[in-house]
């Protein structure tokens, strides 16, 4: 199951995350850290970004769900839902 980690620091590492989980007893499987960075002369975006973390489904969910800090920063944690359809281009 895929979990949305919100309001962690855009340039925080996977390993940081994978390490503060495992120290809390869970057992993340991969770890994703936002993609993207701003084009010369493109709006910065937010210095707090979402980072995608996989689980196994059962009590794990329960307990990354239950999370309210991690690495220092508070923030919460959703289950996520991929957007119905193809991606948008915005220009």
């Amino acid at each position: 199951m895929r979990l949305l980690v919100k309001k962690l620091g855009r340039h925080m590492p996977e390993d940081v995350v994978r390490e503060e989980l495992e120290n809390l007893g869970m057992c993340p499987g991969s770890i994703a850290a936002p993609l993207g960075q701003p084009r010369p002369g493109e709006r910065q975006s937010p210095p707090l970004k979402p980072h995608f973390v996989s689980v196994g489904r059962g009590s794990e969910v329960a307990k990354v769900r239950s999370l309210t800090e991690l690495c220092g920063f508070r923030g919460s944690v959703e289950i996520y839902i991929a957007p119905k359809g193809p991606r948008q281009c915005k220009g």
